[in-house]
């Protein structure tokens, strides 16, 4: 008996140099990223993100979140239950590199999820926000913009959650006469924050087209006012 409970201490512990030991350190895929042509892996060189959650209702807005940008779980990390060691949460990540994922979904990396991009789904998504119509202004006039939530990697890059992302302006709109350019990241309408492209429309909608309606939108790296003329 009390050689079979030091056996059991070592494989959780997870310092045997054994067999035992590498296989307790590894990826289970559900599927290979690297080998599927409609899944995007990590690129090389590159980090994946990492998306920590606190409760099992934070962890399922998190997967559904991702499900709705197109990412796709391709496996578990089957890890040491305390990833706050710095060795422990490198191994999870050199996991994820090698299996080509570019998010790690975990609880302070307790046996992390893997995720990486579906192309077909993007694709559909893409086409999705493409048919939703323009955002238009108190009286109906269209301000001529079509718009969309920000992806994870956009907020990554931006370093922020809120905002709305400019997918193109219209041809002769108020907003294209504006000079607002596809790419801008809407961020504020008449000084009211902008979360998300729902509440962006809602915000330009309750706006009295006969006063001014001022955008403030991000654009490479840098915050810019622009004033809507109906």
């Amino acid at each position: 008996m009390y050689r079979i409970v030091i056996a059991v201490c070592v494989l959780l512990l997870g310092t045997s140099p054994g067999v035992q030991g590498a296989d307790y350190w590894s990826y289970t895929p559900i599927t290979d990223p690297k080998n599927d042509p409609d899944l995007i892996v990590l690129a090389e060189g590159a980090e994946p993100q990492i998306l920590l959650y606190q409760t099992s209702a934070q962890l399922a807005l998190r997967e559904k979140e991702l499900k709705n940008a197109g990412y796709v779980k391709i496996g578990s990390y089957l890890g040491h239950p305390s990833f706050k060691v710095p060795k422990n949460k490198k191994r999870a990540i050199d996991a994820a590199k090698e299996a080509g994922a570019s998010l790690i979904l975990a609880y302070n990396f307790v046996l992390p999820d893997f995720y990486a991009l579906s192309k077909s789904a993007i694709t559909k998504l893409a086409a999705a926000q493409s048919k939703k119509p323009a955002s238009t202004g108190g009286d109906g006039t269209t301000i001529g913009v079509e718009i969309r939530n920000l992806t994870l990697e956009e907020r990554t890059s931006l370093e922020r959650n809120t905002g709305a992302f400019i997918v193109t302006t219209i041809d002769d709109s108020p907003a294209f006469n504006a000079n607002v350019v596809p790419k801008d990241v809407l961020i504020a309408v008449n000084g009211l924050k902008v979360k998300n492209a729902t509440q962006a429309q809602q915000l330009i909608s309750a706006v009295d087209t006969m006063k001014k309606l001022t955008i403030t939108v991000i654009r490479k790296g840098k915050i810019k006012d622009i004033a809507i003329k109906f």
